[in-house]
């Protein structure tokens, strides 16, 4: 993950940098007066501060409405997800730096802030091509984040699902090379995934493996400077290596990105789908 990694979860406010399973939201709250726009896709709503320039704003959403909607006509692909997401809260932040990430009180949001997916604006990347130069989109990954936590993973729990003995957790199991509950001192030769920060427990390995597997599919790992950048904790970057590396995520991916809500290609910030209009808050 990046260092501005999504804030969320069963810890409210995690370090930065690491993730895990998000719980259902339990309690009142309001989005804090410091997030002043806003732009509502499938009503799940995206929040900035000031301090974060509209294309960024924009960028972010645009991100969020192709991870749900990937033929871009306007329709949620998966409705079930969409409307799950938007009626419990999910949330996606976005802060002007770290900083000001750090000094946002997640707890005050809805669901006591269980629900919220957060970005920094300095590590968006509005151009594409990305390069080695530009780095990588961190809203390709935390956008994508939030929609597994709080979406797929809840809607379809045998599937994806964040515990062990969901089909995507029991293809991990295989490409760490074994079931860890939390992360190992080393990985068993021939792991292929090897996420070794020792603050993401297993709901939240089971996050990033779904997010290695999706954007593997989608082909944003693919170049050769993001493949190196990766390999100490990825190994398959293009879609042949991911099938013949890992056939069971493989076939999870592509399956639902086939035949379900999922994407087939890859989001980059330009969506005509809906009207992305910022509204002030």
């Amino acid at each position: 993950m990046t260092a501005a990694a999504v804030t969320v979860a069963v810890f409210a406010v995690t370090a930065l940098g690491s993730c895990a399973l998000l719980a259902p939201a339990d309690d009142g709250g309001a989005i804090p007066d410091e997030f002043t726009k806003e732009i509502d896709v499938f009503a799940i709503p995206v929040v900035a501060t000031d301090a974060v320039s509209d294309a960024k704003l924009r960028h972010g959403a645009a991100i969020l409405a192709e991870y749900l909607d990937g033929d871009g006509d306007g329709v949620a692909d998966d409705s079930a997800v969409a409307e799950h997401m938007a009626s419990n809260d999910s949330i996606m932040v976005i802060a002007a730096s770290v900083q000001e990430l750090e000094s946002v009180d997640f707890g005050a949001f809805p669901g006591g802030g269980n629900r919220v997916g957060s970005m920094v604006a300095d590590e968006l990347v509005l151009d594409r091509p990305m390069t080695s130069t530009t780095g990588f989109d961190a809203a390709l990954e935390e956008v994508l984040h939030l929609v597994t936590d709080t979406g797929f993973a809840e809607v379809y729990p045998d599937v994806w699902g964040e515990a062990r003995g969901s089909d995507v957790a029991d293809a991990m199991d295989q490409a760490r090379g074994g079931y860890f509950a939390s992360v190992p001192s080393s990985y068993p030769s021939g792991a292929w995934y090897t996420y070794s920060d020792e603050s993401c427990d297993y709901a939240c390995q089971v996050t990033e493996y779904t997010y290695w597997g999706v954007t593997t599919y989608l082909g944003l790992q693919a170049d050769t400077w993001r493949a190196q950048a990766i390999a100490n904790e990825w190994q398959p970057a293009t879609r042949s290596d991911l099938q013949n590396t890992d056939s069971d995520l493989y076939a999870l991916v592509s399956d639902w990105s086939t035949n379900r809500g999922f994407p087939t290609t890859a989001p980059d910030g330009t969506y005509s789908g809906m009207d992305l209009t910022i509204r002030t808050r």
